[in-house]
């Protein structure tokens, strides 16, 4: 497994066509969870999955570029 860091631009959110992109560089962490917050301050909490280079990411579909 590599431990140098990714290039920052596969890194953060990414609005796609539908949902949001999530990518975490977490090399050493066993598991990663993505808080998402909603206007009702209601909380869900999703695993996201880990790659060979220790990127971390999860796709959610349904959300957008600034929504509350």
């Amino acid at each position: 497994m590599t431990r140098d860091l990714p290039e920052s631009s596969t890194l953060g959110a990414r609005v796609y066509d539908g949902g949001v992109s999530f990518r975490v560089w977490a090399p050493r962490a066993d598991r990663v969870w993505l808080a998402l917050v909603d206007a009702r301050r209601e909380q869900t909490h999703i695993e996201m999955a880990r790659d060979d280079a220790g990127i971390w990411h999860a796709d959610v579909d349904g959300v957008g570029d600034g929504q509350t």
